[in-house]
């Protein structure tokens, strides 16, 4: 009885989604242009439905009923009532929602451009994902028992309904695990995998889920398997059946994840393997709440360009850390384009040589492929492996057709015997076969098509194409252009519009469309099929590769061989015919709503323009006349009105829809769009009809700058010819663009013409090499190290920057490849930036440049020295980089000090490294130069362990000894550097800023370790806004240049606290709402080193909260503005005030900063985690 309840209620759910899918395209036809959001709730709508009729059809099983193991079919089908129910009111009142706005409404044009349901479409599509999930979940069961093991107690639904009521906080959660996805990854697999799943059939891939092969491939710790069959064998259905099957074993295994990609020959962002890093990843994340703090991190030091290959994949060995197990299902590789196939598979190579990784690739047996896996286990799917499978298949296509379900049984076994001897292993043709019998009317033509079954699959797409009627041959073959050339995947609605124009006409001929878009599937005779958002493609890869495929150029169906030069040549003649049409000559629209209604009107505007021009790129300038024509006319005239509409349309997503008349954003010129788009060959024709070959406007700057940014080695040829200017401007620096970008041809034919990318410290192509090695591009990086400037060059400083920035950024790449070209010139006494150079390489552990810097005879001795030594073994020993500090010592000489090297990793609590150095010769009763011991710096930073390990070192020792210091505490102000606009009195206590700029002054010394409770006081003897006084901690000092500390203004960067009038600045944030202090005020500065906290006081009272977490080497520190005048008290004089009283406890308490810590942009990736 409960299975026959849910199954009744499942269909009055999904009787409930077919009126809504039927409200949602009604007011598809009839608004301005389909709305995102709509189109979005027409998706997970159309998902859902999916997902329930698999649950519909368990529960329709009567063998389901019966099963009583645990996980079982039966407990899901008695848990699955109440979610279903819930469904099914929440569709409900969508529906009573939608229907709210009634005819009467739409007549008046309240939906026409403008969705009214915006925000509440957007919460609908959220709680349908969740339903959704949930119900994937719960199919989540062992396909022997048909269901999936699912947690079926009442709390953990009722903790998945929780989700509805989400607040602020896991809002903004959602948007930032929404924003992090998309960076990752543009492709979504798991449509590819619903899609797979809506044409499997239960019990199929049985043969292989079940087998040895692949029970070994996924019980093993690391394990590899390629997967290979012929085309049109079922391939990615039974991937998806692995991947159903992994998902619900891992469903039991704590820690095992699976992650999973259908590379897609009609979409290019599924051929991409960043794409596929990029979604294993967010998936693995998305699985393991753990891991996505790390995948947040790695999005926040990628800045704003995508993700690279080689990042992904180091944080993907980051990740699996994190876990014991990941599966990983690589679907379709060989539907990789040709010149992305090759990274694919490197990169298949490199996951499979991970450990805890098992990786099963699926694709054909293509002879690049079989090379790249040789030796590898492989398994090959033969015809009888699928033989049952295809006959379920068949099976399943009769009983769904309308009319062949109603043949005699006889009929429909003679069908099924027929089809599946003749497959051979391929459902592909099974399905081509059975569309053709399923359009004849009698059982006699049945029987004859039968027994003159094609043999092949190639054959079986020759005779439907010769099928295809006299009249409608140029419009198939106009579609097939559009599917196998097109630039991105088209709608039916726009390949209508294609059909319907005639090349070179001025007007649009209404009458020359297609009654109905749904007659072009009916005219490509079943090698053509939409999706659920009316997207047309090519029913198969097969397709795709027989319509290209040299035999089809000499077989009966010639006619329909597709070239890439002449299909790109008509499909560039139907773009430009269209952009050329007088009722675009209007001009640009006013309104989004008028635009809107534009693209209503006229369904092929937005890809003519924005796609156009790229199949233009192949063709040949003078081969075809009418295009020659049509290219001349549309880039005549800057002000033509068609080349304004279309420019309009390349700022269409924009919300300011006339972005395009903003100089800075758009230039106006033909000649700058045609540069942008490579256009070359039109170049000539531009310029000789008056156009300034450097005109300058929009973000590329001029014509040169655009071309190169977008990489047109041809482009950029050409224009320099014309005279093109190659050298940098304020708005322009082709150059520089070209590297930023990566294109080291474009780079050097700019070198080669004279152009200059100036940065002053780092020479004539400073600014390109700088872009290059940010972003990695070491082949433009390569290019310009080995232009004639660079190596004649007798200033070494451009050379040495480059080496600090690379080791700073993180690319080994680049600072090796300096080293190799340029190291002697690098790694030398005279080097004023070395020393720098060495620490941020031991501070972030770049070890391999490191071993190659000390690969040099010359950069061994200078490391020895006092001066370096200490200063870049501290770096690595505060950030507690123990291989650093190992590879370190392995190259110290006996001449070489540590400094307080074992101060810090006492301080920071790295007990490891402190061993390492006490095994050096570390004195673990040493002073600092402020005579403090590593004990001080263990009590100060209070690490746990850190002091009872030190006591254990230092053994039975007299306290005295390790808790004296022979230095003072803070008695005077101290000038920092040599600055000389600061007037200070003798008594070191009064000072006056006489200079025109602000100066920053410390205490002589930091606060004495030995007082729990330290106070001085400051009068502000003539004061402004500028002036900030407070508390720097001294021991960062060892691990960044100490100027830099101590001049960076005060309060703003990482361990400093200042007080200023009207606000209180943190490390990382600003405290608001502080009293103002101003001439003869007194401030009062505590540091409580029990409660590790400061707080300041104006005139005797507390101002502000105390700050907590303040510990460390405090030393006292001011900044003064022009004018500024103060005189400190530091104990020798009595207080005007009294040292405030402690605070509630709770005002000790760290709270989440009140703004993002701008700090965290510049701190070192270790100090995050503090």
């Amino acid at each position: 009885m409960e299975a026959l309840a849910l199954s009744s209620n499942i269909l009055a759910v999904l009787s409930l989604a077919g009126k809504l899918l039927a409200a949602g395209y009604q007011y598809g036809s009839s608004s301005a242009q389909f709305p995102s959001e709509l189109q979005h709730l027409v998706q997970e709508v159309t998902a859902l439905s999916g997902v329930l009729h698999a649950v519909k059809m368990l529960a329709d099983d009567p063998a389901a009923s019966t099963r009583t193991a645990s996980g079982s079919s039966k407990d899901l089908i008695r848990t699955m009532g109440e979610p279903v129910e819930q469904c099914r009111k929440f569709m409900e009142g969508m529906l009573r929602d939608l229907q709210g706005y009634d005819a009467a409404s739409r007549r008046r044009g309240v939906w026409r451009f403008c969705w009214p349901l915006k925000k509440t479409t957007k919460e609908w599509c959220e709680r349908l994902e969740r339903h959704k999930s949930m119900f994937e979940v719960a199919l989540s069961v062992d396909e022997v028992s048909l269901a999936r093991e699912i947690r079926n107690d009442v709390g953990d639904i009722k903790a998945l309904q929780l989700l509805n009521a989400q607040d602020e906080n896991q809002v903004l959660y959602s948007a930032t695990k929404k924003r992090i996805r998309d960076w990752l990854s543009p492709a979504d697999p798991h449509s590819n995998h619903l899609a797979a799943r809506n044409l499997c059939q239960y019990g199929t891939g049985s043969w292989f889920t079940e087998g040895k092969e692949f029970e070994n491939w996924l019980k093993a710790d690391k394990s590899f398997l390629w997967l290979y069959g012929i085309p049109g064998a079922g391939k990615t259905v039974l991937s998806s059946t692995v991947i159903e099957h992994v998902s619900a074993k891992f469903a039991k295994e704590h820690g095992s994840i699976l992650a999973y990609f259908y590379c897609d020959f009609k979409q290019v962002s599924k051929q991409n393997a960043t794409h596929l890093m990029g979604s294993i990843i967010w998936q693995i994340s998305n699985q393991e709440p753990t891991a996505f703090q790390d995948v947040r991190d790695f999005s926040a030091k990628s800045e704003d360009g995508p993700p690279k290959l080689s990042g992904l994949i180091n944080l993907l060995r980051q990740l699996l850390t994190r876990i014991s197990k990941l599966a990983i299902v690589v679907d379709a590789v060989d539907e990789c384009e040709d010149s992305l196939q090759p990274v694919m598979l490197e990169t298949l190579g490199k996951l499979s040589g991970i450990s805890n990784v098992n990786l099963l690739v699926v694709s054909r047996d293509h002879l690049n492929i079989k090379l790249h896996f040789e030796g590898l286990p492989s398994l090959g799917i033969q015809k009888q492996d699928v033989a049952k499978d295809i006959e379920l298949y068949i099976s399943r296509e009769i009983g769904r057709n309308r009319k062949l379900k109603r043949l005699s049984s006889y009929i429909k076994d003679q069908i099924i015997d027929a089809l599946v001897k003749g497959a051979l292993g391929m459902f592909r043709w099974a399905r081509c076969c059975l569309d053709q019998i399923s359009k004849l009317r009698t059982d006699k033509a049945i029987k004859s098509a039968l027994k003159s079954l094609p043999p092949t699959l190639d054959e079986t797409y020759e005779r439907i194409l010769c099928n295809i009627a006299d009249e409608d041959r140029e419009l198939a073959l106009t579609v097939f252009r559009f599917l196998v050339c097109g630039d991105r995947s088209l709608t039916l609605s726009e390949i209508r519009e294609g059909l319907a124009t005639e090349i070179g006409s001025k007007r649009m001929d209404l009458d020359n469309r297609l009654n109905n878009e749904e007659d072009i599937l009916d005219i490509c005779g079943g090698l053509v099929d939409r999706n659920e958002m009316n997207i047309a493609g090519l029913a198969h890869f097969s397709v795709r590769e027989y319509l290209v495929s040299p035999n089809l150029a000499k077989g009966k169906a010639s006619f329909y061989h597709i070239t890439e030069t002449l299909g790109n040549t008509e499909l560039a003649k139907v773009a430009y015919t269209y952009l050329l049409l007088d009722d675009l000559n209007t001009g640009p629209c006013s309104t989004v709503a008028e635009f809107n209604l534009r693209l209503k009107e006229y369904p092929l505007f937005l890809y003519a323009a924005r796609h156009g021009w790229k199949h233009v790129l192949k063709y040949k300038y003078g081969s075809d006349k009418i295009l020659d024509a049509l290219l001349a006319q549309f880039y005549s005239d800057d002000n033509n009105p068609n080349f304004v509409s279309w420019r309009q349309a390349q700022f269409s997503d924009s919300e300011i829809l006339t972005d395009y008349l903003d100089p800075s954003k758009s230039s106006t010129a033909t000649l700058y769009y045609a540069s942008k788009d490579g256009l070359w060959q039109l170049i000539n024709g531009i310029i000789s009809a008056g156009t300034d070959v450097n005109h300058s406007g929009g973000p590329g700057a001029t014509p040169l700058g655009a071309a190169a940014r977008y990489g047109h080695l041809k482009t950029v040829k050409v224009l320099l010819e014309h005279g093109a200017n190659a050298t940098q401007s304020p708005r322009n620096d082709p150059m520089r663009s070209a590297a930023v970008h990566g294109h080291a041809d474009c780079v050097k034919a700019l070198i080669e013409a004279g152009g200059t990318s100036d940065d002053p410290d780092i020479g004539l192509y400073g600014a390109s090499i700088f872009g290059a090695v940010v972003w990695g591009h070491e082949e433009v990086f390569n290019t310009i190290l080995c232009a004639e400037y660079y190596t004649k060059l007798e200033d070494n400083k451009p050379l040495r920057l480059t080496m600090y920035h690379a080791a700073q950024e993180g690319f080994d790449w680049a600072a090796q490849m300096l080293i190799e070209k340029y190291g002697y010139r690098i790694i030398c006494d005279d080097n004023e930036f070395l020393l720098r150079t060495l620490k941020v390489i031991a501070e972030h552990s770049r070890i391999r440049t490191l071993q190659c810097i000390l690969q040099r005879q010359e950069a061994r001795v200078i490391l020895s020295r006092a001066d370096f030594f200490a200063p870049v073994l501290e770096g690595a020993v505060y950030y507690g980089h123990a291989k650093m500090v190992e590879l370190l010592l392995r190259n110290k000489m006996e001449s070489s000090e540590l400094g307080v090297s074992f101060h810090l990793a006492i301080a920071k609590g790295y007990p490891m490294i402190g061993k390492m150095l006490l095994g050096e010769g570390a004195d673990p009763r040493a002073k600092d130069e402020h005579g403090w011991t590593p004990m001080f710096y263990a009590m100060q930073c209070l690490k746990e362990g850190s002091v009872e390990g030190l006591l254990t070192v230092l053994g039975d020792v007299e306290k005295s000894e390790i808790m004296n210091v022979a230095g003072m505490g803070p008695a005077e102000w101290e000038v920092i550097g040599n600055s000389t606009g600061l007037k200070i009195s003798e008594d070191g206590c009064e000072v006056e800023n006489v200079s025109t700029s602000e100066e920053q002054l410390r205490a002589k010394f930091p606060i004495t370790p030995v007082v729990d409770d330290y106070y001085f006081e400051v009068r502000i003897l003539k004061g402004s806004d500028s002036c900030i006084i407070g508390f720097v901690d001294a021991m960062y000092h060892y691990v960044i240049d100490g100027f830099e500390l101590y001049s960076a203004e005060l309060g703003h960067t990482f361990r400093s606290w200042g007080y200023a009038p009207g606000r209180i600045h943190t490390q990382e944030d600003v405290l608001p709402a502080i009293p103002s202090f101003t001439t003869n005020d007194i401030i009062g500065c505590h540091f409580d080193r029990v409660r590790g906290a400061a707080s300041f006081t104006l005139n005797g009272k507390r101002a502000g909260k105390p700050l907590s977490g303040v510990r460390g080497k405090l030393r006292p520190m001011i900044r003064l503005a022009p004018g500024d005048k103060i005189r400190a008290n530091f104990g020798s004089e009595p207080f005007l005030h009294e040292i405030p009283e402690p605070a509630a406890a709770e005002a000790y308490k760290k709270e989440r900063p009140l703004r993002f810590p701008l700090d965290l942009w510049f701190r070192h990736p270790s100090e995050l985690d503090e």
